[in-house]
């Protein structure tokens, strides 16, 4: 039984354990990011007002925090004290980087797209990307996009990657010494790729070509710059 004369005291704690409960937010910090924009951003300082502990509560739990931009593969809020927020984002890699009548896309290989106002392409944050012209593939393209990725990936003396698309869904690789492999259709990719692995194998002096031509799954075609003979 509580004590009248303890009252007060018991009283007291409930106090302040009650307003520490909703004492609001007043700073919110944000670490750098390559994707989001001043909008984008802004949305985290609707954090600032709230109370502290539904802001605790909130960003573990609701979608909106968990999730906000596409471009973000994780979010970490801390709470170095009860009415301060830190937080942390670790973006997506942008795998491919489409070019097409001067616009820019960045996507990630599960086919996100980072950001519609995308920062200049020198700003981009992963050596490894793949440069494409022509329009975002579907997910069923970006799929075949990143098994000549990886597959290729294997071949470090082919250089960085490009890949141009026509409007006849033809794709032709280019590599960074403008070597051409025609593709053709992002179809029997395996067997293509396994023929340029067999060819490589036996063939790896790539500057004396002029082009390389997959398009037909049973044979390499290859193009020299001179006569070999």
């Amino acid at each position: 039984m509580i004590r009248w004369q303890s009252l007060p005291i018991y009283t007291g704690i409930v106090g302040v354990i009650s307003v520490g409960i909703w004492l609001p937010l007043t700073t919110v910090s944000l670490g750098p990011t390559a994707f989001l924009d001043d909008t984008e951003r802004a949305q985290f300082q609707r954090l600032v007002g709230k109370s502290a502990l539904w802001a605790r509560i909130s960003t573990r739990l609701l979608p909106q925090w968990q999730q906000p931009h596409p471009s973000i593969q994780s979010i970490h809020y801390q709470f170095p004290n009860w009415r301060t927020c830190h937080i942390t984002l670790h973006e997506k890699s942008p795998d491919f980087l489409f070019i097409q009548n001067h616009k820019t896309t960045a996507m990630h290989r599960d086919g996100s797209i980072l950001n519609p106002r995308l920062p200049a392409p020198n700003q981009l944050n992963n050596p490894d990307m793949m440069i494409i012209r022509g329009a975002p593939a579907t997910q069923h393209q970006i799929d075949a996009l990143n098994i000549i990725k990886h597959r290729l990936s294997s071949y470090p003396n082919l250089g960085s990657l490009q890949i141009e698309t026509s409007f006849q869904n033809d794709y032709i690789i280019y590599l960074n010494d403008a070597l051409p492999i025609k593709l053709g259709p992002l179809t029997q990719l395996d067997e293509k790729l396994d023929a340029l692995d067999v060819f490589l194998q036996h063939n790896a002096d790539t500057h004396t070509m002029q082009y390389i031509d997959l398009r037909y799954t049973d044979r390499v075609i290859v193009k020299y710059t001179y006569d070999r003979s």
